[in-house]
């Protein structure tokens, strides 16, 4: 058969070869009659002994190949030389080396790529033998080059989400991550700027730990807080306090000179009152609630909240359906098209041309029920609702945004809650002065908010006037964290891909390796 290997070195000569179904065996020396010393770098001549190195390459098809390589050892014949016997040395193999170079460089590569149980999997085909502690030793003994930079970002990640976390650092320049510290304490953040007295520049987000520990480390400094960090906790203070003002669900009547209906008491759920009557009856005998726990596959809390349990729950309501959600702001409509003696169809057709772009079935589902009630003479309340999630995302997004439909509920909304209307005024406006990244407007707008205790942006703004200079910066600089976020997302993928092995060490290689 025809082998497509060529020698790496020109002197380096093919004396023998063996093939087996399942190897190529390649008989290698050099045919130099000189080499270099290795620590003064004199030639020698004077040849000492030689010794077989048996090495592994890629493979060839189905086929190992092994290299029985025939090295030799020289004299040192320069006098100031402490080394007086030294072996030659080779362009493509590494000292003391089993493997030939380009063989540990596709190693590696799959090293990186996968979980190291994977590149066991894989490489078996390709080698003869090789387990998944090689490809770990391979990580750590991999050298990477670690760029000096005057500008760095800091984020947080969870290595066991609400118990570990841990701090990445990466370069906002070349992208590249630069190190995993095991914790996000203040004293280590600060010993590791200490240690680097280039750094010039901290993008980081509103974290009073990151800002404590980089001004303990170099007063000098420039910190940038996050962009996104700063849209993330103005949209929460806002949902914060829409939580305290709004109900969970907005419901109004859409006619309202209709009697309401009182709502019918939910049935009793009875199979759940007998688990927590089981639950409280083992616990009256002495079972422990971890025990509980495990016995009725429920967590503590959940039994904690059963031992507490007086009264029968109830089943608990079906939500509205997406479709029938659809359909809500067309009631009123479709209460006047049937008193028109319209067919389905028909109010249909109708409804599509006002912008209704649901089913015909969820039409049925909700006329069907109403004319049966009609003919019984049964009057009932049609109740629209909206959520307060809903609300919130419209106020963030701006009502000029809303489409037809839409402002038509919103009415409704600012009828029964007059602050919505200037509430959207004032969210506008900051997002506003973020697109233009205005530094002066934004003072002004935090400074109106600081004047009004019961502004939803009172407690925001507070923050904002702490982190002044690092929110000036964020408006002037380019650098932002969105790198880190995107980082952190790739090292939680890196982190499940090794299966609980990702202690910091082999961790932070995996980041900062580069294909």
């Amino acid at each position: 058969m025809l082998i497509p290997w060529q020698a790496p070195e020109k002197q380096l000569s093919l004396y023998s070869l063996q093939t087996t179904e399942t190897a190529v065996i390649l008989y290698l020396q050099l045919t130099k009659t000189y080499a270099f010393c290795p620590s003064c770098g004199s030639q020698s001549k004077h040849q000492h002994s030689f010794y077989t190195r048996e090495l592994q390459d890629l493979s060839v098809g189905s086929q190992h190949v092994l290299i029985r390589l025939q090295s030799r050892k020289w004299f040192c014949t320069e006098i100031y030389c402490q080394q007086r016997i030294f072996t030659e040395r080779f362009s493509w193999l590494l000292p003391y080396a089993r493997r030939t170079e380009r063989l540990q460089q596709f190693l590696r590569k799959l090293a990186f790529s996968m979980s190291c149980r994977q590149a066991e999997r894989v490489a078996q085909s390709y080698l003869r033998r090789i387990s998944h502690d090689t490809f770990l030793r391979l990580i750590r003994s991999t050298m990477i080059a670690i760029p000096q930079t005057t500008a760095i970002g800091i984020d947080d990640f969870a290595f066991r989400k609400g118990h570990n976390y841990g701090t990445l650092i990466c370069d906002l320049k070349t992208h590249q991550p630069l190190a995993i510290l095991p914790s996000r304490t203040s004293k280590l953040i600060e010993s590791w700027l200490v240690a680097r007295p280039h750094i010039q520049t901290v993008s980081r987000d509103g974290s009073k730990t990151y800002r404590e520990a980089i001004t303990n480390a170099n007063v000098a400094i420039q910190q940038i807080s996050d962009r996104w960090h700063l849209i993330k906790n103005a949209k929460e203070a806002l949902i914060k306090w829409l939580d305290q003002k709004l109900p969970a669900q907005i419901e109004w009547s859409i006619e309202p000179n209709q009697i309401i209906e009182l709502p019918k008491e939910k049935p009793i759920d009875e199979l759940r009152w007998q688990l927590i009557q089981q639950v409280q009856d083992d616990y009256k005998e002495g079972v422990r609630i971890s025990y509980l726990a495990k016995k009725y596959e429920l967590s503590r809390g959940t039994i904690y909240k059963y031992l507490k349990q007086v009264t029968p729950p109830r089943k608990t309501k079906r939500k509205t359906k997406p479709a029938q959600a659809k359909l809500q702001p067309y009631y009123e409509l479709i209460v006047a098209y049937d008193t028109e003696h319209l067919t389905t169809d028909q109010i249909l057709k109708k409804i599509r041309l006002a912008g209704y772009n649901g089913s015909l079935s969820a039409l049925r589902h909700f006329i069907e029920p109403y004319r049966a009630n009609k003919k019984k003479g049964i009057t009932q309340a049609l109740i629209q609702q909206i959520s307060r999630a809903k609300i919130s995302q419209w106020i963030w997004r701006g009502f000029q945004q809303l489409n037809d439909e839409q402002k038509q509920v919103l009415e409704k909304c600012q009828h029964l809650y007059s602050f919505l209307e200037p509430l959207e005024k004032i969210v506008q406006e900051y997002r506003t002065i973020f697109e233009n990244r205005a530094i002066e407007p934004l003072i002004d707008w935090m400074h109106t908010q600081l004047a009004n205790k019961n502004s939803p942006f009172h407690s925001y703004s507070t923050g904002l006037r702490l982190d002044l200079a690092a929110v000036k910066n964020a408006f002037a600089s380019p650098y932002s964290n969105g790198l880190l976020e995107g980082q952190v997302n790739r090292l939680k993928w890196i982190k499940r891909m090794m299966y609980g092995r990702a202690k910091p060490d082999l961790l932070e290689k995996r980041m900062q390796y580069r294909f």
